[in-house]
C-alpha cells in the first residue's frame, strides 16, 4: 500500500526570499530538493497565498496539488478573551532578529517616547545566532535609556499578551505571524507590517493597522494613534477576536486539513463503531 504524503509549507523564509548572491546560490542547491520532495506530495499545505506564488515563481511547485489554509490555527482554550489591563503597553514578541523587525520597533518606540512618555513598550522573545540578530550589549543601551522594557524570553506568551494593550510585529515576512492571532484570540489589537504572513491576518483598519515594511516613523505614528484612541483600538481589539473566533480557530483549521487529506470521513466513521 503506497502512502499518502501531505506537506505544510510553514513559510518561505529568507533563505527563499533573498536576492543576494550567496543566497542565490544555496538556492540552487536547495530548489531542486524542495522540487524532488514535492513530487512525492499528494497535497501541499500553504499558510498564505504570497508563498506559493513566490514558489510557484521560482519553479518549486509546478502541478502538485496546493492547498492554502490562511493559518495552523490558534486554541481558542488556551488563549482566551481577556479583560483590558492598561491603555499605554505596546509589546513586541518575536526572535530578536533584523527580520522579525526589532531595529524597526527600537527606532518606532525612541520616536514614539518623545511625543507620548506615557507609553510602554516591551519586548518580549529570546537572543538568537542569526548574524542579524542584535546582541544583549545592543539591548541594554535601549533599556538603559528607559526607552524599552526587555521581558526576557518564555515557553508561554499568554499572560505577557494580557499584560499590554497593542500587540506589535513590523516583521519583513511571515508565514502566518502565530503571535498576532494569538494577541487576537486573547482581545488584543495589532500592528503589523503589510507583508506576506501578515496581510491575511490583520485587515487595516479594522482590526488593527498594517504598515509599510522597514518603516519607522509610520509605525511611531501608528503606536502613537492607538495611544491617543482608547476607544477605537477597543473596536480593533473587538473587531479581531472576533476575526480570530471565526477563522483561526485550530479545530475549524483542523477540519479543512483532514477534510483536503481525506481523513475526515475516516475519523467520523471510527468514532460510530
Amino acid at each position: 500500500m503506497v502512502s499518502k504524503i501531505y506537506m505544510m509549507m510553514t513559510g518561505a523564509g529568507s533563505v527563499i526570499r533573498n536576492t543576494t548572491l550567496k543566497m542565490k546560490l544555496i538556492q540552487t542547491f536547495l530548489i531542486p530538493l524542495y522540487r524532488s520532495a514535492f513530487k512525492k506530495c499528494k497535497g501541499i499545505f500553504f499558510l498564505n497565498e504570497d508563498d506559493l506564488t513566490l514558489f510557484k515563481q521560482k519553479g518549486i511547485v509546478r502541478n502538485e496539488k496546493v492547498i492554502v489554509i490562511g493559518s495552523s490555527g490558534v486554541n481558542l482554550d488556551v488563549f482566551r478573551r481577556k479583560q483590558l489591563k492598561n491603555q499605554n503597553s505596546f509589546l513586541f514578541i518575536a526572535r530578536l532578529i533584523k527580520d522579525k523587525g526589532i531595529f524597526e520597533f527600537l527606532d518606532a518606540a525612541k520616536i514614539a517616547k518623545k511625543e507620548r512618555p506615557g507609553i510602554k513598550f516591551k519586548i518580549l522573545g529570546p537572543f538568537d545566532t542569526n548574524p542579524t540578530a542584535i546582541t544583549p550589549e545592543q539591548l541594554k543601551k535601549w533599556t538603559d535609556s528607559g526607552t524599552i522594557e526587555y521581558l526576557g524570553s518564555t515557553n508561554n506568551v499568554h499572560p505577557f499578551i494580557e499584560d499590554c494593550f497593542v500587540v506589535v510585529l513590523p516583521s519583513y515576512h511571515e508565514g502566518q505571524g502565530r503571535v498576532l492571532i494569538e494577541a487576537m484570540a486573547t482581545g488584543r489589537a495589532v500592528i503589523a507590517t503589510d507583508v506576506s504572513g501578515c496581510r491575511q491576518t490583520v485587515i487595516n483598519e479594522v482590526n488593527g493597522f498594517l504598515v509599510p515594511p522597514k518603516n519607522s516613523q509610520v509605525l511611531a505614528e501608528k503606536m502613537i494613534e492607538m495611544y491617543d484612541n482608547p476607544e477605537l483600538t477597543i473596536k480593533f481589539a473587538e473587531q479581531g477576536y472576533k476575526r480570530a473566533v471565526d477563522l483561526f480557530d485550530v479545530h475549524k483549521v483542523n477540519d479543512i486539513i483532514l477534510e483536503q487529506m481525506e481523513l475526515k470521513y475516516k475519523c467520523s466513521m471510527e468514532k460510530s463503531f
